[in-house]
Protein backbone atom coordinates (compact mmCIF):
# COMPACT_ATOMS: atom_id res chain seq x y z
CA UNK A 1 0.00 0.00 0.00
CA UNK A 2 3.04 2.30 0.30
CA UNK A 3 3.07 3.05 -3.39
CA UNK A 4 -0.60 4.17 -3.22
CA UNK A 5 0.16 6.64 -0.43
CA UNK A 6 3.22 7.95 -2.31
CA UNK A 7 1.28 8.41 -5.54
CA UNK A 8 -1.58 10.13 -3.68
CA UNK A 9 0.92 12.52 -2.09
CA UNK A 10 2.39 13.38 -5.49
CA UNK A 11 -1.07 13.91 -6.99
CA UNK A 12 -1.93 16.25 -4.08
CA UNK A 13 1.33 18.15 -4.67
CA UNK A 14 0.45 18.33 -8.35
CA UNK A 15 -2.89 19.94 -7.55
CA UNK A 16 -1.33 22.38 -5.10
CA UNK A 17 1.41 23.68 -7.37
CA UNK A 18 -0.88 23.57 -10.42
CA UNK A 19 -0.56 22.48 -13.99
CA UNK A 20 1.53 19.30 -13.68
CA UNK A 21 -0.37 17.11 -16.06
CA UNK A 22 0.60 13.45 -15.67
CA UNK A 23 2.79 10.93 -13.87
CA UNK A 24 4.98 8.08 -15.11
CA UNK A 25 5.83 5.17 -12.87
CA UNK A 26 9.57 5.01 -13.59
CA UNK A 27 12.51 7.13 -12.56
CA UNK A 28 15.24 4.61 -11.86
CA UNK A 29 14.49 4.17 -8.18
CA UNK A 30 12.74 7.51 -7.55
CA UNK A 31 9.49 6.19 -9.03
CA UNK A 32 7.70 9.30 -10.35
CA UNK A 33 8.18 11.69 -13.31
CA UNK A 34 6.34 14.99 -13.47
CA UNK A 35 5.80 15.91 -17.10
CA UNK A 36 6.37 19.64 -16.72
CA UNK A 37 9.61 18.98 -14.87
CA UNK A 38 11.15 16.80 -17.59
CA UNK A 39 14.10 18.17 -19.54
CA UNK A 40 15.49 14.95 -21.05
CA UNK A 41 14.01 11.45 -21.10
CA UNK A 42 15.73 8.80 -23.22
CA UNK A 43 14.38 5.32 -22.63
CA UNK A 44 14.85 1.90 -24.22
CA UNK A 45 17.74 2.86 -26.48
CA UNK A 46 19.61 -0.38 -27.14
CA UNK A 47 22.99 1.38 -27.47
CA UNK A 48 23.03 3.38 -24.24
CA UNK A 49 21.65 3.32 -20.70
CA UNK A 50 18.38 5.10 -19.98
CA UNK A 51 18.93 8.78 -19.19
CA UNK A 52 16.69 11.41 -17.66
CA UNK A 53 17.24 14.97 -16.50
CA UNK A 54 14.48 16.29 -14.26
CA UNK A 55 13.89 19.55 -12.42
CA UNK A 56 13.51 18.78 -8.71
CA UNK A 57 11.98 22.13 -7.67
CA UNK A 58 8.35 21.14 -7.03
CA UNK A 59 7.11 24.74 -7.13
CA UNK A 60 8.83 25.60 -10.45
CA UNK A 61 7.33 24.81 -13.85
CA UNK A 62 8.82 24.42 -17.32
CA UNK A 63 6.67 25.97 -20.05
CA UNK A 64 8.02 24.86 -23.42
CA UNK A 65 8.47 27.45 -26.18
CA UNK A 66 7.41 25.18 -29.00
CA UNK A 67 8.46 27.65 -31.69
CA UNK A 68 12.06 27.05 -30.54
CA UNK A 69 11.99 23.33 -31.35
CA UNK A 70 14.52 22.02 -33.87
CA UNK A 71 14.93 18.43 -35.06
CA UNK A 72 17.61 17.22 -37.43
CA UNK A 73 18.55 13.72 -38.64
CA UNK A 74 21.93 13.20 -40.28
CA UNK A 75 24.05 10.13 -41.08
CA UNK A 76 26.14 10.46 -37.92
CA UNK A 77 23.69 12.10 -35.48
CA UNK A 78 20.16 13.03 -34.50
CA UNK A 79 19.90 16.54 -33.07
CA UNK A 80 17.18 18.18 -31.02
CA UNK A 81 16.84 21.69 -29.60
CA UNK A 82 14.23 22.81 -27.07
CA UNK A 83 13.63 25.83 -24.83
CA UNK A 84 11.43 26.48 -21.82
CA UNK A 85 10.36 29.45 -19.76
CA UNK A 86 11.00 28.66 -16.10
CA UNK A 87 8.22 29.92 -13.87
CA UNK A 88 7.22 29.89 -10.24
CA UNK A 89 3.51 30.56 -10.42
CA UNK A 90 3.16 33.95 -12.13
CA UNK A 91 6.86 34.78 -11.67
CA UNK A 92 8.98 34.36 -14.79
CA UNK A 93 12.39 33.26 -13.50
CA UNK A 94 14.33 32.74 -16.75
CA UNK A 95 14.81 30.64 -19.87
CA UNK A 96 16.27 27.14 -19.99
CA UNK A 97 17.47 25.81 -23.34
CA UNK A 98 18.70 22.37 -24.29
CA UNK A 99 20.54 20.86 -27.22
CA UNK A 100 20.82 17.09 -27.46
CA UNK A 101 22.58 14.88 -29.98
CA UNK A 102 22.35 11.13 -30.28
CA UNK A 103 25.70 10.25 -31.81
CA UNK A 104 25.02 7.32 -34.12
CA UNK A 105 28.62 6.32 -34.75
CA UNK A 106 29.30 5.68 -31.05
CA UNK A 107 25.83 5.14 -29.59
CA UNK A 108 26.48 7.88 -27.00
CA UNK A 109 24.41 10.97 -26.15
CA UNK A 110 25.54 14.59 -25.79
CA UNK A 111 23.45 17.21 -24.05
CA UNK A 112 24.00 20.90 -23.42
CA UNK A 113 22.00 23.06 -21.01
CA UNK A 114 21.99 26.85 -20.78
CA UNK A 115 20.01 28.81 -18.22
CA UNK A 116 19.57 32.59 -18.51
CA UNK A 117 17.95 33.97 -15.35
CA UNK A 118 15.66 36.99 -15.69
CA UNK A 119 16.36 38.08 -12.11
CA UNK A 120 18.42 37.11 -9.09
CA UNK A 121 16.63 34.65 -6.81
CA UNK A 122 17.86 32.81 -3.74
CA UNK A 123 16.68 29.33 -4.79
CA UNK A 124 18.64 27.70 -7.64
CA UNK A 125 17.15 25.34 -10.16
CA UNK A 126 18.04 21.83 -9.03
CA UNK A 127 18.31 19.41 -11.93
CA UNK A 128 18.85 15.72 -11.41
CA UNK A 129 20.57 13.63 -14.08
CA UNK A 130 19.72 9.94 -13.64
CA UNK A 131 21.48 7.15 -15.50
CA UNK A 132 20.05 3.63 -15.34
CA UNK A 133 22.83 1.56 -13.80
CA UNK A 134 23.25 -1.38 -11.48
CA UNK A 135 27.01 -0.85 -11.17
CA UNK A 136 28.40 -1.78 -7.78
CA UNK A 137 31.49 0.38 -8.22
CA UNK A 138 31.79 3.80 -9.89
CA UNK A 139 35.05 5.69 -10.20
CA UNK A 140 35.60 9.39 -10.88
CA UNK A 141 38.63 11.32 -12.07
CA UNK A 142 39.36 14.92 -12.99
CA UNK A 143 42.18 17.36 -13.66
CA UNK A 144 44.01 19.08 -10.81
CA UNK A 145 46.51 21.96 -10.81
CA UNK A 146 49.37 21.66 -8.29
CA UNK A 147 50.52 24.87 -6.56
CA UNK A 148 53.21 26.94 -8.29
CA UNK A 149 55.32 29.85 -6.98
CA UNK A 150 53.65 33.27 -7.04
CA UNK A 151 52.92 35.29 -9.09
CA UNK A 152 52.43 32.40 -11.54
CA UNK A 153 48.96 30.87 -11.88
CA UNK A 154 48.60 27.11 -11.41
CA UNK A 155 45.85 27.05 -14.02
CA UNK A 156 47.63 26.07 -17.21
CA UNK A 157 47.68 23.09 -19.57
CA UNK A 158 51.28 22.32 -18.69
CA UNK A 159 50.58 22.32 -14.95
CA UNK A 160 47.50 20.09 -15.07
CA UNK A 161 47.51 16.42 -14.16
CA UNK A 162 44.89 13.69 -13.74
CA UNK A 163 43.80 12.34 -10.40
CA UNK A 164 43.88 8.61 -9.85
CA UNK A 165 40.43 7.02 -10.25
CA UNK A 166 38.50 7.53 -7.01
CA UNK A 167 35.91 4.98 -5.92
CA UNK A 168 32.75 6.92 -5.08
CA UNK A 169 30.75 6.46 -1.92
CA UNK A 170 27.03 5.83 -2.32
CA UNK A 171 26.23 9.47 -1.64
CA UNK A 172 28.07 12.75 -1.23
CA UNK A 173 29.40 15.98 -2.69
CA UNK A 174 31.91 15.98 -5.53
CA UNK A 175 34.87 18.21 -6.49
CA UNK A 176 34.03 21.43 -8.35
CA UNK A 177 35.61 20.30 -11.61
CA UNK A 178 34.63 18.63 -14.86
CA UNK A 179 34.25 14.97 -13.93
CA UNK A 180 34.67 11.65 -15.73
CA UNK A 181 32.70 8.69 -14.35
CA UNK A 182 33.24 5.02 -15.17
CA UNK A 183 30.95 2.20 -14.03
CA UNK A 184 30.59 -1.42 -15.08
CA UNK A 185 27.62 -0.51 -17.28
CA UNK A 186 28.01 3.20 -18.14
CA UNK A 187 30.41 6.09 -18.81
CA UNK A 188 29.59 9.74 -18.17
CA UNK A 189 31.43 13.02 -18.64
CA UNK A 190 29.69 15.68 -16.55
CA UNK A 191 31.18 19.07 -17.28
CA UNK A 192 31.22 21.53 -14.42
CA UNK A 193 28.56 24.23 -14.04
CA UNK A 194 30.00 27.30 -15.78
CA UNK A 195 28.68 30.78 -15.01
CA UNK A 196 29.49 33.60 -17.42
CA UNK A 197 28.94 37.32 -17.56
CA UNK A 198 28.78 38.60 -21.17
CA UNK A 199 31.29 41.43 -21.70
CA UNK A 200 30.61 42.07 -25.40
CA UNK A 201 32.40 41.10 -28.64
CA UNK A 202 31.85 37.41 -27.90
CA UNK A 203 33.86 37.57 -24.65
CA UNK A 204 32.42 36.26 -21.37
CA UNK A 205 33.87 36.48 -17.87
CA UNK A 206 33.71 33.30 -15.80
CA UNK A 207 32.33 33.50 -12.26
CA UNK A 208 33.68 30.27 -10.85
CA UNK A 209 33.07 31.38 -7.28
CA UNK A 210 29.29 31.49 -7.86
CA UNK A 211 29.04 27.89 -9.09
CA UNK A 212 28.24 24.97 -6.79
CA UNK A 213 29.57 21.43 -7.11
CA UNK A 214 27.53 18.37 -8.08
CA UNK A 215 25.98 16.02 -5.53
CA UNK A 216 26.12 12.29 -6.25
CA UNK A 217 23.81 9.50 -5.15
CA UNK A 218 23.82 5.80 -6.04
CA UNK A 219 20.74 3.58 -5.83
CA UNK A 220 20.28 -0.05 -6.80
CA UNK A 221 19.03 0.93 -10.25
CA UNK A 222 20.44 4.41 -10.96
CA UNK A 223 23.36 6.77 -10.58
CA UNK A 224 22.12 10.30 -9.93
CA UNK A 225 23.82 13.68 -10.16
CA UNK A 226 22.21 16.83 -8.78
CA UNK A 227 23.13 19.88 -10.90
CA UNK A 228 22.49 23.32 -9.32
CA UNK A 229 21.86 26.22 -11.71
CA UNK A 230 21.82 29.51 -9.76
CA UNK A 231 19.57 32.48 -10.41
CA UNK A 232 21.98 35.35 -11.11
CA UNK A 233 20.55 38.18 -13.18
CA UNK A 234 22.60 39.00 -16.27
CA UNK A 235 24.56 35.74 -16.17
CA UNK A 236 24.58 32.72 -18.48
CA UNK A 237 24.71 29.36 -16.69
CA UNK A 238 25.84 26.33 -18.70
CA UNK A 239 26.34 22.62 -18.08
CA UNK A 240 26.88 19.77 -20.52
CA UNK A 241 27.69 16.11 -20.58
CA UNK A 242 28.17 12.97 -22.67
CA UNK A 243 26.56 9.69 -21.54
CA UNK A 244 27.00 6.20 -22.91
CA UNK A 245 27.72 2.59 -22.20
CA UNK A 246 30.92 1.61 -20.41
CA UNK A 247 34.36 2.14 -21.95
CA UNK A 248 33.94 5.63 -23.46
CA UNK A 249 37.39 6.71 -22.25
CA UNK A 250 40.72 4.92 -22.90
CA UNK A 251 42.57 5.99 -19.78
CA UNK A 252 45.21 3.31 -20.25
CA UNK A 253 46.33 4.85 -23.57
CA UNK A 254 49.03 7.51 -23.12
CA UNK A 255 48.08 9.32 -26.33
CA UNK A 256 44.42 9.56 -25.39
CA UNK A 257 45.27 10.88 -21.92
CA UNK A 258 47.48 13.52 -23.52
CA UNK A 259 44.65 14.56 -25.85
CA UNK A 260 42.31 14.90 -22.88
CA UNK A 261 44.93 16.90 -20.97
CA UNK A 262 45.50 19.29 -23.88
CA UNK A 263 41.76 19.71 -24.43
CA UNK A 264 41.35 20.51 -20.71
CA UNK A 265 37.58 21.22 -20.83
CA UNK A 266 37.84 22.33 -17.21
CA UNK A 267 39.37 25.57 -15.91
CA UNK A 268 41.57 26.60 -18.86
CA UNK A 269 39.52 25.66 -21.94
CA UNK A 270 35.76 25.39 -21.96
CA UNK A 271 33.24 24.01 -24.43
CA UNK A 272 30.14 25.89 -25.49
CA UNK A 273 28.03 25.33 -28.63
CA UNK A 274 30.10 26.78 -31.43
CA UNK A 275 33.47 25.62 -30.16
CA UNK A 276 36.06 25.60 -27.42
CA UNK A 277 36.57 28.83 -25.48
CA UNK A 278 40.07 30.09 -24.68
CA UNK A 279 41.28 32.87 -22.40
CA UNK A 280 41.88 35.79 -24.80
CA UNK A 281 45.18 37.49 -25.41
CA UNK A 282 45.42 40.62 -23.22
CA UNK A 283 45.56 42.71 -26.40
CA UNK A 284 41.96 41.69 -27.17
CA UNK A 285 39.09 43.98 -26.24
CA UNK A 286 37.32 43.38 -23.95
CA UNK A 287 39.72 41.52 -21.71
CA UNK A 288 39.44 40.63 -18.03
CA UNK A 289 41.01 37.92 -15.92
CA UNK A 290 39.13 34.66 -16.39
CA UNK A 291 37.36 35.81 -19.51
CA UNK A 292 36.82 33.44 -22.44
CA UNK A 293 35.96 33.55 -26.13
CA UNK A 294 35.28 30.91 -28.80
CA UNK A 295 38.29 30.44 -31.07
CA UNK A 296 36.71 29.58 -34.44
CA UNK A 297 39.62 27.40 -35.64
CA UNK A 298 38.30 24.30 -33.78
CA UNK A 299 41.82 23.11 -32.89
CA UNK A 300 40.69 20.89 -30.00
CA UNK A 301 38.01 19.16 -32.06
CA UNK A 302 40.49 18.71 -34.90
CA UNK A 303 43.02 16.96 -32.64
CA UNK A 304 40.31 14.61 -31.38
CA UNK A 305 39.24 13.90 -34.96
CA UNK A 306 42.74 13.22 -36.27
CA UNK A 307 44.26 11.38 -33.32
CA UNK A 308 41.43 10.27 -31.07
CA UNK A 309 41.05 6.53 -30.53
CA UNK A 310 38.17 6.31 -28.06
CA UNK A 311 34.48 7.11 -28.16
CA UNK A 312 34.80 10.37 -26.26
CA UNK A 313 37.21 11.67 -28.91
CA UNK A 314 34.79 10.81 -31.70
CA UNK A 315 31.89 12.34 -29.82
CA UNK A 316 33.76 15.58 -29.24
CA UNK A 317 34.94 15.73 -32.85
CA UNK A 318 31.32 15.52 -34.04
CA UNK A 319 30.22 18.16 -31.52
CA UNK A 320 32.97 20.46 -32.83
CA UNK A 321 32.14 19.80 -36.48
CA UNK A 322 28.55 20.78 -35.81
CA UNK A 323 29.81 23.86 -33.97
CA UNK A 324 31.89 24.89 -36.99
CA UNK A 325 28.98 24.25 -39.32
CA UNK A 326 26.54 26.38 -37.36
CA UNK A 327 28.90 29.33 -36.77
CA UNK A 328 30.05 29.85 -40.36
CA UNK A 329 28.72 33.21 -41.51
CA UNK A 330 26.84 33.97 -44.70
CA UNK A 331 30.00 35.25 -46.37
CA UNK A 332 31.62 31.86 -45.87
CA UNK A 333 34.20 32.54 -43.14
CA UNK A 334 34.18 32.64 -39.33
CA UNK A 335 34.30 35.88 -37.35
CA UNK A 336 37.01 36.54 -34.80
CA UNK A 337 34.66 38.37 -32.47
CA UNK A 338 36.86 40.34 -30.02
CA UNK A 339 38.65 43.49 -31.09
CA UNK A 340 42.42 43.24 -31.42
CA UNK A 341 43.92 46.48 -30.12
CA UNK A 342 47.08 46.12 -32.22
CA UNK A 343 45.19 45.30 -35.43
CA UNK A 344 43.03 48.35 -34.80
CA UNK A 345 46.08 50.50 -34.17
CA UNK A 346 48.12 49.24 -37.14
CA UNK A 347 45.40 48.68 -39.72
CA UNK A 348 42.14 50.17 -38.44
CA UNK A 349 40.50 46.72 -38.15
CA UNK A 350 37.66 46.53 -35.63
CA UNK A 351 35.91 43.68 -33.80
CA UNK A 352 34.33 40.81 -35.71
CA UNK A 353 37.18 40.58 -38.23
CA UNK A 354 38.37 37.92 -40.67
CA UNK A 355 41.51 36.05 -39.64
CA UNK A 356 42.69 33.92 -42.56
CA UNK A 357 44.40 31.31 -40.38
CA UNK A 358 41.52 30.70 -37.98
CA UNK A 359 38.98 30.42 -40.79
CA UNK A 360 41.23 28.25 -42.95
CA UNK A 361 41.78 25.89 -40.03
CA UNK A 362 38.00 25.67 -39.42
CA UNK A 363 37.30 24.89 -43.08
CA UNK A 364 40.09 22.30 -43.20
CA UNK A 365 38.61 20.67 -40.08
CA UNK A 366 35.26 20.40 -41.86
CA UNK A 367 36.99 18.82 -44.86
CA UNK A 368 38.57 16.25 -42.54
CA UNK A 369 35.15 15.69 -40.98
CA UNK A 370 33.67 14.98 -44.40
CA UNK A 371 36.43 12.45 -45.05
CA UNK A 372 35.71 10.73 -41.73
CA UNK A 373 31.91 10.75 -41.65
CA UNK A 374 30.83 11.36 -45.25
CA UNK A 375 28.51 14.24 -44.34
CA UNK A 376 28.19 16.38 -47.46
CA UNK A 377 27.23 19.38 -45.31
CA UNK A 378 30.83 19.48 -44.06
CA UNK A 379 32.28 19.42 -47.57
CA UNK A 380 29.82 22.07 -48.76
CA UNK A 381 30.83 24.34 -45.86
CA UNK A 382 34.52 23.86 -46.68
CA UNK A 383 33.79 24.81 -50.29
CA UNK A 384 31.79 27.86 -49.23
CA UNK A 385 34.85 29.06 -47.40
CA UNK A 386 37.09 28.24 -50.37
CA UNK A 387 34.84 30.28 -52.67
CA UNK A 388 35.10 33.21 -50.27
CA UNK A 389 38.88 32.84 -50.00
CA UNK A 390 39.41 32.72 -53.76
CA UNK A 391 37.58 36.03 -54.13
CA UNK A 392 39.39 37.53 -51.14
CA UNK A 393 42.82 36.46 -52.38
CA UNK A 394 42.25 38.00 -55.81
CA UNK A 395 41.75 41.44 -54.29
CA UNK A 396 43.88 41.28 -51.10
CA UNK A 397 47.43 40.42 -52.12
CA UNK A 398 50.81 41.70 -53.17
CA UNK A 399 52.11 40.09 -56.35
CA UNK A 400 55.58 38.55 -56.45
CA UNK A 401 57.93 38.60 -59.44
CA UNK A 402 56.61 35.33 -60.92
CA UNK A 403 52.94 36.09 -60.34
CA UNK A 404 52.63 34.63 -56.84
CA UNK A 405 50.15 36.02 -54.33
CA UNK A 406 51.19 37.18 -50.87
CA UNK A 407 47.67 37.17 -49.42
CA UNK A 408 46.91 39.56 -46.55
CA UNK A 409 46.17 37.99 -43.16
CA UNK A 410 43.15 40.08 -42.13
CA UNK A 411 40.08 41.98 -43.29
CA UNK A 412 37.19 43.82 -41.70
CA UNK A 413 34.36 41.40 -41.03
CA UNK A 414 31.91 43.59 -42.91
CA UNK A 415 33.66 44.56 -46.13
CA UNK A 416 33.01 48.14 -47.25
CA UNK A 417 35.06 47.90 -50.44
CA UNK A 418 38.18 49.44 -48.91
CA UNK A 419 41.25 47.19 -49.25
CA UNK A 420 43.25 47.27 -46.01
CA UNK A 421 46.80 46.17 -46.63
CA UNK A 422 48.02 44.04 -43.72
CA UNK A 423 51.05 41.86 -43.11
CA UNK A 424 51.31 38.34 -44.57
CA UNK A 425 52.38 35.62 -42.12
CA UNK A 426 54.30 32.71 -43.59
CA UNK A 427 52.25 30.23 -41.56
CA UNK A 428 48.97 31.71 -42.86
CA UNK A 429 50.18 31.63 -46.45
CA UNK A 430 51.41 28.03 -46.33
CA UNK A 431 48.31 26.78 -44.46
CA UNK A 432 46.04 28.41 -47.06
CA UNK A 433 48.00 26.70 -49.82
CA UNK A 434 47.83 23.34 -48.05
CA UNK A 435 44.08 23.62 -47.51
CA UNK A 436 43.39 24.46 -51.16
CA UNK A 437 45.52 21.56 -52.36
CA UNK A 438 43.71 19.21 -49.96
CA UNK A 439 40.32 20.44 -51.15
CA UNK A 440 41.45 19.95 -54.76
CA UNK A 441 42.31 16.32 -54.00
CA UNK A 442 38.70 15.69 -52.96
CA UNK A 443 36.85 17.80 -55.51
CA UNK A 444 39.19 18.04 -58.54
CA UNK A 445 38.12 21.66 -58.89
CA UNK A 446 40.95 23.32 -60.80
CA UNK A 447 40.27 26.75 -59.28
CA UNK A 448 41.53 25.48 -55.92
CA UNK A 449 44.75 24.10 -57.39
CA UNK A 450 45.33 27.25 -59.43
CA UNK A 451 45.11 29.53 -56.38
CA UNK A 452 47.24 27.11 -54.36
CA UNK A 453 49.90 27.37 -57.09
CA UNK A 454 49.90 31.16 -56.79
CA UNK A 455 50.53 30.90 -53.04
CA UNK A 456 53.19 28.26 -53.65
CA UNK A 457 54.89 30.55 -56.17
CA UNK A 458 54.84 33.42 -53.66
CA UNK A 459 56.81 31.33 -51.15
CA UNK A 460 59.34 30.28 -53.81
CA UNK A 461 59.80 33.86 -55.01
CA UNK A 462 60.48 35.15 -51.49
CA UNK A 463 62.37 32.21 -49.95
CA UNK A 464 65.65 33.97 -49.16
CA UNK A 465 63.94 36.99 -47.65
CA UNK A 466 62.19 34.93 -44.96
CA UNK A 467 65.54 34.24 -43.26
CA UNK A 468 66.37 36.58 -40.40
CA UNK A 469 70.07 37.54 -40.66
CA UNK A 470 70.46 38.55 -37.01
CA UNK A 471 69.92 35.10 -35.48
CA UNK A 472 69.14 32.70 -38.35
CA UNK A 473 65.46 32.24 -37.45
CA UNK A 474 62.59 32.75 -39.89
CA UNK A 475 60.78 36.04 -39.97
CA UNK A 476 57.13 35.78 -38.99
CA UNK A 477 55.65 38.05 -41.66
CA UNK A 478 56.01 40.06 -44.84
CA UNK A 479 55.09 43.60 -43.79
CA UNK A 480 52.93 46.15 -45.65
CA UNK A 481 56.00 48.25 -46.56
CA UNK A 482 57.70 45.25 -48.24
CA UNK A 483 60.07 44.49 -45.34
CA UNK A 484 60.00 41.36 -43.18
CA UNK A 485 59.47 41.34 -39.43
CA UNK A 486 58.02 40.00 -36.16
CA UNK A 487 59.02 36.89 -34.26
CA UNK A 488 58.02 33.51 -35.67
CA UNK A 489 56.37 30.73 -33.68
CA UNK A 490 58.58 27.96 -32.36
CA UNK A 491 56.93 25.11 -34.28
CA UNK A 492 53.78 26.22 -36.12
CA UNK A 493 55.35 27.48 -39.36
CA UNK A 494 57.79 24.57 -39.38
CA UNK A 495 54.92 22.08 -39.07
CA UNK A 496 53.13 23.78 -41.97
CA UNK A 497 56.21 23.58 -44.19
CA UNK A 498 56.79 19.93 -43.33
CA UNK A 499 53.16 19.17 -44.09
CA UNK A 500 53.54 20.81 -47.49
CA UNK A 501 56.40 18.49 -48.39
CA UNK A 502 54.25 15.44 -47.60
CA UNK A 503 51.34 16.95 -49.49
CA UNK A 504 53.42 17.56 -52.62
CA UNK A 505 54.07 13.81 -52.78
CA UNK A 506 50.34 13.07 -52.67
CA UNK A 507 49.90 15.57 -55.50
CA UNK A 508 52.49 13.62 -57.51
CA UNK A 509 54.94 16.47 -57.15
CA UNK A 510 58.52 16.32 -55.97
CA UNK A 511 59.36 17.77 -52.54
CA UNK A 512 60.09 21.47 -53.00
CA UNK A 513 63.75 22.44 -52.45
CA UNK A 514 62.80 25.97 -51.42
CA UNK A 515 60.46 24.64 -48.76
CA UNK A 516 63.16 22.26 -47.59
CA UNK A 517 65.55 25.20 -47.36
CA UNK A 518 63.14 27.01 -45.02
CA UNK A 519 62.68 23.82 -42.98
CA UNK A 520 66.44 23.45 -42.65
CA UNK A 521 66.83 27.09 -41.58
CA UNK A 522 64.22 26.70 -38.86
CA UNK A 523 65.61 23.39 -37.62
CA UNK A 524 69.16 24.82 -37.41
CA UNK A 525 67.85 27.74 -35.38
CA UNK A 526 65.92 25.49 -32.98
CA UNK A 527 68.98 23.26 -32.51
CA UNK A 528 71.19 26.29 -31.85
CA UNK A 529 68.74 27.58 -29.23
CA UNK A 530 68.39 24.18 -27.56
CA UNK A 531 64.71 23.82 -28.50
CA UNK A 532 63.11 20.53 -29.61
CA UNK A 533 62.59 20.01 -33.33
CA UNK A 534 59.10 18.59 -32.82
CA UNK A 535 56.16 19.49 -30.60
CA UNK A 536 53.95 17.18 -28.52
CA UNK A 537 51.58 16.47 -31.40
CA UNK A 538 54.37 15.28 -33.69
CA UNK A 539 56.06 13.20 -31.01
CA UNK A 540 52.86 11.64 -29.64
CA UNK A 541 51.12 10.90 -32.92
CA UNK A 542 52.64 11.89 -36.26
CA UNK A 543 56.08 10.36 -35.65
CA UNK A 544 55.01 7.57 -33.31
CA UNK A 545 55.02 4.76 -35.88
CA UNK A 546 57.96 5.93 -37.96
Amino acid sequence: MGWIRKTALIVLLTILVGGLTYLIQKEYGEYVYLKEHTVISILNDEEMPDLSIMMLNADFQLKEQKDQRVKEDKPQLEREVKAWNVRRGDLHLGQLSYEGMRLKTTGDYYYFLRYEPMASYDQPIQLQASIASTANQVTERHLIYPPVPEPLSPYSIGNSTWTEPTLLANEGGLPKHSLYFDGEDFSFHANMVNIYEPLGNGVRKEHYEDASPFYYKSTETAKQLTIPLPHLEGKQVEQWGVVGREGMFKWEDEGQRELMTRANLDRVRKWTPGGVQYIPDPSYVPYEDWSFWVVPAQHVGSKFLLYGDDRFSENFAIMSLEGALHTQNEQGFWYTEPKSSWLEQDYGISEGFYDTRFSTDAAWFLLDGYRKFGDLAYLEAAERYAAFFLEFAETHHDRTRSGGYLVYDYRQGQFDGQILKTHVSLNHLVAEMNFLYELYLDTKQEAYAEMAEKLHTAVIDTTERWVKPEDGDLWYAYMPDGSYGMKDYMHLTLKDLRYSQELFKRLNKNPDPQFQYLIDVKERYLTKMGHPLYDWEDLMFRLKDR
